[in-house]
């Protein structure tokens, strides 16, 4: 397990131009990847699993009250969905999960491939989806979307 980042970690409103992840100082060498946090922003926030400490066009992408709306969106790069991009979408009104709050506790883990996301409490997936051509996963990111800031708090890095 790697030590963790400081629990006040920050990601200001993305803006309207590129995506500015905020990458933490954090390497995920080992297998599986889990990760347990908390997030609190007002409308998306973003998480980037990356192979460098910067945007890549080849990454996969994870918001939460994606576009303002109520999914949970897993996109297998940094870019548009009408540029080709893999894009996995849950909706809110999945019974496993009701609604993002304004403060909401999630895990996720990642292995060759294979990428789970849930929330704190429950070990069923809202999102199990496996890349049948993973990409590699050392670093991760953070951002909001537009008009919104995140406020974030990682428990475990494994």
């Amino acid at each position: 397990m790697q030590a963790l980042p400081d629990a006040n970690n920050h990601a200001k409103d993305g803006g309207s131009g590129p995506r500015q992840y905020v990458f933490l100082d954090v390497e995920l060498s080992e297998r599986p990847v889990v990760v347990d946090f908390e997030v609190s922003a007002n409308n998306e926030a973003n998480i980037a699993l990356s192979s460098e400490t910067r945007s890549l066009v080849d990454m996969y992408r994870i918001v939460f009250g994606a576009w303002i709306t109520k999914m949970v969106v897993i996109r297998r790069c940094a870019t548009q969905p009408n540029t080709g991009c893999h894009t996995v979408t849950v909706p809110f009104s999945n019974p496993v999960l009701p609604g993002i709050p304004i403060y909401d506790h999630f895990w996720l883990t990642f292995d060759q491939g294979r990428l789970e996301i849930g929330r704190h409490g429950n070990q069923t997936p809202i999102i199990d989806w496996t890349d049948p051509d993973p990409l590699p996963v050392n670093h991760i990111g953070l951002w909001t979307g537009w008009g919104s800031e995140g406020y974030w708090e990682f428990h475990s890095f494994c």
